[in-house]
């Protein structure tokens, strides 16, 4: 939660284009050979963080991209693509892992957001970020007093704790084909 704030605070292309960069590293870190499960685990959750900023830098610059005229339908459009290309690459992924292993795929995901982030660098306008300091500093009011809201009743921190769960159901996803490889299953 605490890091999509960075997409409000620095300028939207510069923290998409530097959460790319992480995952690259980490996703590389990841592929290397001999990497024990734990650390892979370690690794991914990192990977995941980093998806929060991206994420919310994406949707803030939507409505300056798309205007509030095409606003909704380019949601819509994101949202189906994100989840056909979810598949797709669960679909591609796995025919990767068991032609090329599990290393060399995540050593080519690790490219992937190489790629990302050239695309985002020279194919996005550079836009200044909106706001001034005193609205960066109502922006830190106003997480502090959500914060407050929410620890100070038992139901919205069990909904939070709940959607934070929602954020570890990638670690299945992500580590299937490395625990069934080291568990001597082989990656099909």
């Amino acid at each position: 939660v605490l890091l999509s704030g960075l997409a409000d605070r620095f300028p939207r292309r510069t923290v998409m284009v530097g959460c790319d960069l992480v995952r690259a590293v980490i996703v590389g870190l990841m592929a290397l050979p001999g990497t024990p499960l734990p650390l892979l685990a370690g690794l991914l959750v990192l990977a995941q963080l980093a998806e929060a900023p991206f994420g919310a830098a994406q949707g803030a610059l939507l409505p300056s991209v798309l205007g509030a005229h095409r606003y909704e339908r380019g949601q819509r459009v994101m949202l189906i693509t994100h989840q056909a290309g979810q598949l797709v690459g669960f679909a591609g992924g796995g025919v990767l892992v068991v032609w090329l292993g599990s290393h060399v795929s995540l050593g080519l995901n690790a490219v992937t957001f190489l790629l990302s982030a050239t695309l985002i660098r020279f194919g996005v306008k550079a836009r200044p970020v909106e706001g001034t300091a005193t609205g960066q500093k109502r922006v830190h009011l106003q997480v502090r007093s959500a914060v407050a809201l929410i620890w100070s009743d038992p139901r919205l921190r069990s909904l939070v704790a709940l959607g934070w769960l929602a954020g570890f159901i990638v670690l299945p996803e992500g580590l299937a084909a490395p625990f069934a490889e080291e568990a001597g299953g082989g990656g099909a």
